[in-house]
């Protein structure tokens, strides 16, 4: 991990804190320009590696970050390496991933700041999260699994081959961006790179001394969210007698099954995966604790009786097609969507947005935004940070993570708050959120509307597409 330089004090933050309040039109116009400046990237690089594949790196922004005294712009999100059908659709993927991890760090970082001024987070959490959106897609025009590893398995030669003389010198040659894990990439890849480029990379192994795998705290952080929602769009507390629905049980399912099922014997579970052994599996694991579950297929799970949707596989699942069938298996209720996967709400068509928006409002579905509900993926790595570590003790627990990613639950809230208010969906004022907060940190580091539009936009060597 980088050593990120930043003198903030809490009398600052007190001060950033109060430059943009909700209706506060002395700098209404700072946050309107900040919604057009995450529309676009700061920067977006590429270089074809060989054998078709192409890698990007997208820098959406880095307003958040330190500027003064030393700029320190850093900027992370994962490196996703996949197939992809088209390399125009490589090209979409990093730059809409990138746009969210800015909203997803901006989120963060008010909610630490938040719990700093009431004296529940130090500032040097609050100096951690002060990182870029970005995010870095490997091309793979054909993927086939005896060329790649399993995530039980040492990686292979063509992946260390690749990353040792492709993706490494991209990293080098950025120096800013932070390579993390991501579709496709996992702990074992960022350890292979960081023998080469360790000031890029963030979420190593526990072997390692450092954060590795964030399931289990993405997994909180969903559930946090789920027992925040079930409050105030059921008036419940807890889940008993309610009937969930999980639509991918890896690593971040399977952990939030095993939160609500130790705390809550009486909630009833729909599990859907691609793979039907691990959900065989899982189903014993849960019957063997008296749950009541029972298996559907990815697709059917949209026709099921539930009160609570959870997507945690993959993003656009939350769609005009999606929406109409669970409204149909569920009239009359009231539901929730609370999941981790990224991206769930359909863009991808123009308009789709808004009409997904218009269905959840007219049929009354409560939405926690899932930039929102999945935070506890980076609030982890900030803790492999040397400042911060020193804090806590000097090497990494998870103790620290689990307890802060309670923080949640205020940012839910408020979200849920204002949407009442206002009659703006809830991914709306998520934005707004993140966007003021991003406005914040612009009037702090001297940024007004004419500036904000005059900061660099690159774009190197992207193919056509």
């Amino acid at each position: 991990m980088p050593t990120i330089k930043d003198d903030l004090t809490l009398e600052q933050l007190q001060g950033v804190m109060s430059s943009v309040h909700q209706g506060d039109t002395t700098h209404e116009d700072v946050v309107e320009t900040v919604h057009t400046a995450l529309r676009r990237p700061e920067n977006v690089f590429y270089r074809d590696i060989g054998h078709g594949r192409g890698m990007w790196v997208a820098r959406n922004n880095t307003l958040i970050c330190p500027h003064h005294p030393e700029p320190t712009a850093y900027y992370l999100g994962g490196c996703r390496w996949k197939e992809y059908d088209r390399v125009r659709d490589a090209n979409a993927d990093v730059l809409n991933l990138a746009r969210g991890m800015s909203y997803k760090w901006a989120m963060l970082n008010l909610m630490f700041s938040q719990m700093a001024l009431e004296g529940r987070a130090t500032i040097e959490e609050v100096r951690a999260s002060r990182i870029g959106g970005g995010k870095s897609v490997i091309y793979e025009p054909h993927y086939t699994t005896q060329n790649f590893s399993r995530p039980d398995e040492p990686l292979s030669e063509l992946e260390k081959e690749v990353l040792r003389a492709k993706v490494v010198p991209v990293l080098e040659g950025l120096v800013q961006y932070i390579f993390a894990p991501d579709m496709g990439t996992r702990g074992a890849h960022v350890d292979f790179v960081a023998h080469y480029a360790p000031q890029n990379v963030a979420c190593m192994s526990l072997e390692n001394g450092r954060s590795g795998d964030p399931s289990l705290i993405t997994a909180r952080g969903v559930y946090e969210s789920m027992l925040e929602s079930v409050a105030y769009g059921l008036h419940q507390e807890g889940l008993n007698g309610l009937t969930v629905a999980v639509q991918g049980i890896g690593k971040v399912g399977s952990q939030l099954i095993d939160y609500m099922v130790q705390d809550y014997p009486e909630v009833n579970l729909i599990i859907a995966d691609s793979h039907t052994g691990k959900v065989t599996e899982e189903l014993a694991i849960v019957r063997d604790k008296g749950i009541t579950a029972h298996q559907v297929q990815p697709n059917e799970i949209y026709d099921q009786q539930f009160d609570i949707f959870s997507p945690n596989a993959m993003g656009q699942v939350v769609n005009p097609s999606t929406i109409p069938r669970i409204i149909r298996a569920n009239r009359g209720k009231q539901l929730l969507i609370v999941g981790a996967a990224n991206n769930q709400i359909d863009e991808r068509r123009r308009g789709g947005r808004k009409e997904v928006e218009g269905l959840l409002k007219k049929h009354h579905i409560l939405y926690a935004p899932d930039f929102v509900v999945n935070l506890g993926g980076i609030l982890n790595l900030i803790y492999e940070f040397d400042s911060v570590r020193t804090v806590f003790g000097g090497a990494y627990k998870q103790d620290r993570p689990l307890e802060v990613i309670h923080g949640v639950r205020a940012i839910l809230r408020e979200i849920y708050d204002r949407s009442e208010h206002t009659r703006l969906s809830t991914q709306s004022i998520a934005d707004r959120l993140a966007e003021e907060h991003l406005a914040r940190w612009a009037v702090f580091g001297g940024f007004g509307p004419d500036e904000l539009l005059a900061r660099s936009y690159l774009v190197d060597m992207v193919p056509n597409a």
